[in-house]
């Protein structure tokens, strides 16, 4: 399976936690932390 899949598949499933800025999902791969505040900063916060 692909990493992509993988990813996909993983974020269907409910969140591990979320702060003011980010959704947090636990992948195969590892952590992913979504932007969860419309359009994303230009540079990493």
């Amino acid at each position: 399976m692909a990493i992509r899949e993988l990813l996909e598949e993983a974020l269907k499933e409910p969140s591990i936690g979320s702060t003011s800025s980010f959704i947090w999902h636990a992948t195969p791969v590892g952590i992913a932390a979504l932007w969860s505040e419309g359009t994303p900063p230009a540079s990493p916060p």
